[in-house]
């Protein structure tokens, strides 16, 4: 995360908005810059400093992020359970864990892939057992690399 400004929405000068601007070290989807800014929407009656805690300047954070809407609005998905925070021990180890603790993140991942004619491997279908906490970093890419080469279905 390089800068995080709350300004109102170009246009609508009574619309809360926080514009995240992002250094891009690897797109698991899609194709991205260096950099990428997203603008998110204030609902009305929320703190500024309430949203200001969930983006900071020097974060290392995984965003699953959809296309901007019409009015170049733009969040993660699922809120909490799209955006993911990566840390790292003592040892070096990077783990990612989301803003709901990772609860149930894997949870009928083996089926949807099941569906498509596909097999995780076995120390990934091993994660779905797994009801929350922090994953490994470099798991967790696999998965989501895997998951994004599945055809979609309709």
């Amino acid at each position: 995360m390089t800068a995080v400004r709350y300004e109102p929405l170009p246009g609508y000068p009574h619309i809360d908005t926080v514009l995240v601007t992002l250094h891009v070290d690897q797109s698991l989807k899609g194709a991205l810059g260096q950099t990428y800014s997203f603008r998110e929407f204030i609902p009305p009656g929320q703190s500024r400093m309430v949203r200001k805690r969930s983006y900071t300047v020097g974060q290392r954070l995984i965003l699953f992020l959809p296309a901007p809407s019409q009015y170049g609005l733009s969040n993660p998905l699922g809120r909490q359970q799209g955006t993911f925070h990566i840390t790292e021990d003592s040892h070096g180890n990077k783990f990612v864990v989301n803003e709901a603790g990772n609860a149930q993140l894997f949870a009928g991942v083996q089926e949807a892939v099941a569906k498509a004619g596909k097999t995780l491997p076995r120390h990934l279908a091993e994660l779905q057992s797994q009801p929350r906490g922090p994953v490994p970093l470099e798991t967790f890419v696999s998965v989501v690399k895997e998951l994004a080469n599945l055809p979609v279905s309709e």
